[in-house]
């Protein structure tokens, strides 16, 4: 739900992807279904509530306002991504790090990054763009991208006791794999 507007996602066959989308206006009437798949958002700041960002071959958002499409990108991206100040993070195919502007499309910036996490899922607690890093012989790292380009800032094994790592409350807190504990980690 995106500004008070619903995407109705339908499992179907029938489709190519086996899915298919449509935005729900607020006088209940449907949109025109879509091949796509809403993006998840891992954490959202509101800063762009009207955007529905959906994922096929490419990245598109549309205006949950109007139903249309304001923009869209040819770049492959990943089903995850954070939506922080007006701008878009999220993972390209190819594994960088990409930053949009959330109002354009426009790249703001890429950034080539180590090997991460299968799930790809980026995180932030609004100071860094933080990602789960697979360690050599040492199992994850967590490291944290700047915001404004991208770079690498730091970085930290995350403990073999924590199975994934969330933010609640501006604060890192790691869960069990078994989610059996919580340990806020800073």
């Amino acid at each position: 739900m995106r500004g008070a507007v619903i995407a109705v996602v339908n499992y179907d066959t029938s489709s190519p992807t086996g899915r298919s989308m449509r935005i729900v206006g607020h006088d209940a009437s449907f949109g025109t279904a879509a091949d796509k798949q809403p993006v998840t958002l891992s954490v959202d700041d509101g800063s762009v509530p009207n955007l529905l960002f959906t994922v096929s071959e490419k990245l598109v958002a549309w205006d949950m306002t109007t139903r249309d499409i304001a923009w869209s990108s040819n770049v492959a991206v990943d089903t995850t991504a954070v939506p922080l100040g007006g701008r878009l993070f999220t993972r390209r195919s190819d594994g960088k790090l990409l930053t949009l502007d959330a109002a354009t499309g426009a790249t703001l910036w890429d950034q080539p990054v180590a090997d991460l996490k299968a799930d790809g899922t980026l995180l932030t607690d609004g100071r860094w763009m933080l990602a789960a890093q697979v360690g050599t012989g040492i199992g994850l790292t967590l490291v944290a991208y700047a915001l404004s380009d991208g770079h690498r800032t730091w970085e930290t094994p995350r403990p073999k006791s924590i199975g994934f790592v969330w933010v609640f409350n501006h604060q890192l807190v790691g869960i069990a794999a078994d989610s059996s504990t919580s340990t806020v980690l800073g």
